[in-house]
């Protein structure tokens, strides 16, 4: 085997184990993302039973962040995979959005929301998945307001991290 063939097969292997190990990060992104791989995560510092009461006191207080009656079906607590899940209406910007929280109160002071849905208004047909279904800009928006007009009210400290895929925008 000449010195030439010896470079090139060692150029091969090391492009294969490239593209095998970001095949790899790719692949562990979608499936490690919190059962959704397109939700946008956010981090918050307090367990998941305290981010739960918060927004369950968020729509109690203030009946405008609660879907008209009929509409939706209450929050509720999935037991097969932990998962709270929710539905939270802006009134003022004609929005709903979809979420789940991580039920696990291991982790003392950290706990994760994921946003997996936007709807313009309350039509049940109008569901899209955040950071899949909307364009750049429409995902941008949907985001800004879910964080000014829900999150943020909580009045918790949250980080938002992202989503797990290779998209480059927030």
């Amino acid at each position: 085997m000449t010195s030439f063939m010896k470079k090139k097969n060692k150029i091969i292997i090391i492009s294969c184990g490239v593209v095998g190990l970001l095949a790899f990060a790719l692949f562990g992104a979608i499936v490690g993302s919190g059962n959704d791989g397109y939700a946008q995560k956010y981090g918050f510092e307090v367990n998941s039973t305290a981010l739960i009461k918060a927004i369950e006191s968020l729509k109690s207080g203030n009946p405008t962040f609660n879907p008209p009656a009929g509409i939706y079906e209450p929050d509720s607590l999935d037991n097969s995979n932990s998962h709270f899940n929710a539905e939270i209406y802006s009134r003022k910007e004609n929005v709903s959005f979809g979420f789940f929280i991580e039920k696990d109160d291991n982790r003392r002071n950290r706990s994760f929301l994921y946003l997996v849905s936007v709807n313009r208004g309350v039509d049940f047909r109008d569901w899209k998945i955040a950071n899949r279904d909307l364009n750049r800009s429409e995902n941008l928006e949907a985001k800004k307001v879910f964080e000014e007009e829900i999150l943020n009210k909580l009045k918790l400290n949250y980080k938002n991290e992202g989503n797990g895929m290779f998209i480059f925008w927030k």
